[in-house]
């Protein structure tokens, strides 16, 4: 019993400070702490079980027979090192750091901001970010590319264009302690249930908004020119959606 409550607070307290550094900008203050705790502390106990599970699996494992001890044998991985393996994502993280410097920027201006690819992971149906000014008018559909070599094709435009044209709007079903747990500073939650529930209403006359947000122009392939009109040097249009290179300082 020990050993796993070793393991669980090591894990959940790896996890807190990930999340801290990756999702909440750096945030280490109480509220930000406190407001952190209950996802990151799930999150770490499936993942110390599953852990402990794996580690249990492979002392279990036969004694090897005189061909198996012939060929050359993998060093055990430890509890950390399994971790390690199973969480580490540089490309994830890179893409994460990238929408969380795009959120803030509309934090600033005082938008609420629903961190949807974080909320909802591979099932953000296209849309990383959503992010409504105070008067409710507008709704701002973003996706995020923060590529550095993989280039960007005519097909990946049409095929952003397509989902957050088509998107279904799911992101009114989540709960305002979901959207709050991942903004940079917590709003009222009766704030946040006023802002949605006016999108509700008022979702047939709403200005929609398609974005997509680029670390680099440099990926982008030039053939996709001329589909594209430019309406400043770091923004262009593709159709009605906005294509904005917005580059991490």
């Amino acid at each position: 019993m020990k050993e796993k409550l070793e393991h669980f607070f090591i894990t959940w307290g790896v996890i807190l400070v990930l999340n801290q550094l990756l999702i909440f900008g750096g945030c280490f203050t109480f509220h930000c702490l406190l407001a952190a705790l209950p996802h990151t502390g799930v999150i770490a106990f499936f993942l110390s079980a599953f852990i402990l599970k794996y580690d249990k699996k492979t002392k279990r494992e036969p004694p090897k027979t005189n061909f198996q001890s012939n060929t050359q044998a993998k060093p055990k991985q430890t509890v950390r090192e399994t971790y390690k393996y199973y969480t580490a994502d540089p490309l994830k993280m890179k893409g994460d750091e990238y929408e969380r410097h795009i959120g803030k920027r509309f934090e600033e201006k005082k938008d609420l901001v629903i961190y949807n690819g974080f909320i909802r992971g591979y099932e953000d149906g296209g849309v990383d970010l959503v992010a409504i000014p105070p008067d409710s008018n507008t709704i701002n559909l973003i996706q995020c590319k923060h590529w550095s070599k993989k280039t960007i094709e005519l097909f990946h435009i049409e095929q952003i264009y397509s989902k957050l044209n088509n998107h279904n709007f799911d992101f009114l079903d989540l709960s305002e302690s979901q959207i709050n747990a991942h903004l940079s500073v917590a709003k009222e939650k009766v704030a946040i249930n006023n802002i949605l529930s006016t999108v509700r209403m008022n979702q047939k006359m709403l200005t929609i908004r398609k974005t997509l947000y680029i670390s680099s122009d440099h990926v982008v392939d030039l053939e996709i020119g001329k589909h594209l009109t430019m309406l400043k040097p770091n923004i262009f249009r593709y159709e009605d959606m906005k294509i904005v290179v917005e580059r991490i300082v």
